[in-house]
């Protein structure tokens, strides 16, 4: 079921597409469907580089000067 931008969904909609289940366990179940399909992916695709960046340095301690 594809969803247009900017539509938007009735509830009675929302729990025949996923079935009366529990709404979190629907979405930490789609999360991991899509965690899996990104670790399949190709090193040179952008999000598994995004998924396997390690940041490097530290950041300032503090609030940000004025300016």
């Amino acid at each position: 079921m594809k969803m247009d931008p900017g539509e938007f969904r009735m509830n009675h909609k929302l729990n025949k597409l996923i079935e009366n289940a529990d709404i979190v366990r629907f979405i930490k179940s789609s999360r991991i469907a899509w965690l899996c399909h990104v670790m399949q992916m190709d090193d040179r695709r952008t999000p598994k580089k995004i998924l396997e960046w390690k940041p490097v340095g530290m950041r300032i301690r503090g609030r940000p000067r004025k300016r």
